[in-house]
């Protein structure tokens, strides 16, 4: 385990043992990796969209504090759960939006054309996607979070690896599984 990686478990550990500084100090270890995650999960949406990275990062720290007192084993459970919240926090947003709109344009996106900026829309495909994700972590998490840390939060499979405490190879097959998953439960 690398040094940062230790660092993160540790302050994740201090934090949910009530250490008031634990929360400040990973905030400043992690945050431009969370700025990234977010930043690849605002490139997924709409253009023009009104939540910006910054503010999921916020949005995230916000969650946070109601969470921690669950606790965190180490820093692959934290960033498998960056890569959930965030994800919520745009389901949520987009769901607070179609109701506002009472039914407004929805656009059909395939899983695949997610990544396409052409067609980038948080659309009742995308929460189908992200629900169908949640079937898949209680089927098999690792599998989950090795297509979240890949899809989602855009992480290489040496990454994911790391994260996930397996071998690149093994990231990359979990999540190719996990891709043909979602293609097949989805129908896209």
């Amino acid at each position: 385990m690398t040094d940062a990686a230790e660092q993160i478990t540790l302050l994740l550990n201090r934090m949910c043992d009530g250490d008031p500084h634990a929360e400040a100090d990973l905030a400043s270890l992690v945050h431009e990796a969370l700025r990234d995650i977010a930043q690849r999960h605002m490139d997924k949406e709409r253009p023009g969209h009104t939540l910006q990275a910054s503010a999921l990062v916020s949005e995230f720290y916000l969650r946070l504090r109601s969470m921690k007192k669950y606790g965190f084993v180490n820093r692959r459970q934290f960033y498998s759960l960056v890569a959930q919240v965030m994800r919520r926090i745009l389901v949520d947003y987009a769901r607070r939006r179609k109701s506002e709109k009472r039914g407004g344009a929805l656009y059909r996106v395939a899983l695949d054309s997610l990544e396409d900026p052409e067609a980038r829309d948080v659309t009742q495909d995308a929460v189908a996607l992200y629900d169908a994700l949640d079937e898949l972590r209680a089927i098999d998490s690792m599998k989950a979070d090795a297509i979240e840390l890949s899809f989602v939060s855009g992480l290489t499979f040496d990454e994911i690896g790391e994260v996930l405490e397996i071998g690149a190879h093994e990231a990359e097959e979990a999540s190719a599984l996990a891709h043909a998953w979602l293609v097949e439960r989805l129908g896209a």
